[in-house]
């Protein structure tokens, strides 16, 4: 991956490929059979140096994900041996939390390809785009994994040089929250007795360069430490949802990545993630974590305590109560019909007679003072502190329960104000005040599902948390 103005990063947008372009939509086709054993299904994606496809082994009927050289590449014998080196190097280290190899080949006509395990997920550019800024728990959840998979690469002395979100994938599995893959070694450098096994020299930069370590933006020679270097990014960005270099030149990136100082993180941050995090974002690679392993360790102890502790007894007692009213409030409206019942009014009991009492004439009380009306916020300030909530709602729940029940109490109850108090209430595990503000939105918007399915989420979430611990 050579620096040119393709890898100038910009601030992240919605924005998706969805499908391949001109320059090697005709590699392969849907139906071709890649070196007699791979059937081509669909294209997946394209990187700087191939095309990957979802594939089905004729024999086996396995899917796997089939990666080639674009088309031209292949004639560059540098280029070739970088693109079987991303192969080796996966295969090499197997760790869990690194993309699975399984097969390096070419096909008679000379096509370079490799097969890898096929992966149903998203990136963390993805994730970003998607959900903004990672909570701290979360963040290091994420971190830990990545580390874990990096530490296994040093170990084999694989340093991989292009850590970015682009290059993790978090794949869906049945009963976590996602499982992190580090993906693309293409431009690793192996570290052997035999140094001509590094497929750069020091001078020749490579790598993206958002997420260079200063040495790396100098051309000078790397090691572990630029990888912690570059995962310090990546956390950078996973809490505050932004790059934390940009600019409009790559020079002008990489001489922000050697001089400048990173952004600060947001207050929400725990401070010995604080710590960790600018540590690793040293300038100088004696200054930081001198090994993965340091980070792995400082990682789990953190991971320990931002663990939730176990509810209390009055909680418990809360959410079995919650529960217990989700349930009735289900079974009596429906999913059906969702228009509200006539409640039914109990008579009050008859009031025994008093004894006459002596009336005593009392002076006249002066008139009442005419009452000040609460205020009302305007539809408009109802929208800015709404937006104000959702904005803040992952990276600290607490200010954004603050707006949403200011709007609550002087918007006239909005009802949009009160999903989203229910909602920082819940990732604040204070059940008692998600319960009243969702129940509340239910009694105002009857025939509104999305409350309902907020309730089951955060009862679903709430059990994970506790079968976890």
């Amino acid at each position: 991956m050579g620096l040119d103005d393709t890898h100038i990063p910009q601030r992240r947008t919605r924005a998706r490929a969805t499908g391949p372009t001109e320059a090697w939509a005709d590699r392969f086709d849907v139906g071709d059979v890649i070196d007699g054993r791979y059937r081509v299904l669909s294209s997946l994606a394209a990187g700087g140096m191939g095309e990957v496809f979802k594939v089905e082994h004729v024999s086996l009927r396995k899917p796997f994900a089939l990666k080639v050289m674009l088309s031209g590449l292949d004639a560059n014998a540098e280029l070739v041996e970088r693109f079987k080196l991303e192969a080796m190097a996966a295969s090499r280290i197997g760790h869990p939390n690194i993309i699975d190899v399984s097969d390096l080949g070419q096909t008679p006509e000379g096509v370079v390809y490799f097969v890898m395990e096929l992966l149903a997920g998203r990136t963390l550019t993805n994730l970003l785009a998607d959900e903004g800024p990672q909570t701290a728990a979360r963040t290091v959840e994420l971190g830990l994994q990545i580390a874990r998979a990096l530490a296994a690469a040093h170990a084999h002395g694989i340093v991989h040089r292009d850590l970015k979100p682009d290059n993790v994938m978090l794949v869906d599995r049945a009963g976590t929250t996602g499982v992190v893959k580090v993906l693309d070694f293409g431009v690793a450098r192996v570290q052997a007795n035999d140094e001509r096994t590094s497929n750069t020299s020091v001078g020749r930069v490579v790598g993206t360069p958002a997420y260079m370590a200063p040495e790396q933006a100098r051309g000078a020679g790397v090691d572990a430490r630029s990888d912690i270097y570059a995962l310090g990014l990546v956390l950078h960005e996973l809490l505050t949802g932004e790059q934390t270099f940009t600019g409009e030149t790559v020079h002008l990136v990489m001489l922000q990545q050697v001089e400048a100082p990173p952004p600060p993180l947001p207050a929400s941050t725990p401070p010995a993630l604080v710590e960790l995090v600018m540590g690793m974002l040293q300038k100088r690679a004696a200054d930081r974590p001198q090994t993965m392993e340091r980070v792995v360790h400082s990682l789990e102890e953190l991971s320990q305590t931002l663990r939730e502790p176990p509810p209390s007894r009055s909680t418990q007692v809360a959410l079995a109560a919650f529960a217990a009213l989700v349930v009735v409030v289900v079974a009596a409206v429906g999913l059906g019909s969702l228009e509200a019942e006539t409640p039914v009014v109990q008579p009050p009991p008859p009031v025994p007679l008093a004894p006459p009492r002596r009336v005593v004439q009392q002076p006249l009380p002066a008139p009442p003072s005419e009452p000040v009306a609460p205020r009302v916020l305007s539809l408009e300030e109802q929208r800015r502190l709404l937006a104000e909530a959702q904005a803040a709602l992952k990276a600290d729940p607490r200010t954004a329960l603050d707006k949403a029940e200011r709007c609550v109490r002087e918007g006239d109850e909005n009802v949009d104000c009160l999903l989203m108090a229910g909602k920082a209430a819940g990732l604040l595990r204070d059940i008692p005040t998600a319960r009243r503000h969702y129940l509340r939105f239910m009694e105002l918007a009857p025939r509104d599902h999305r409350a309902r399915k907020l309730v089951a989420r955060l009862l679903s979430d709430y059990f994970d948390d506790q079968s976890r611990h």
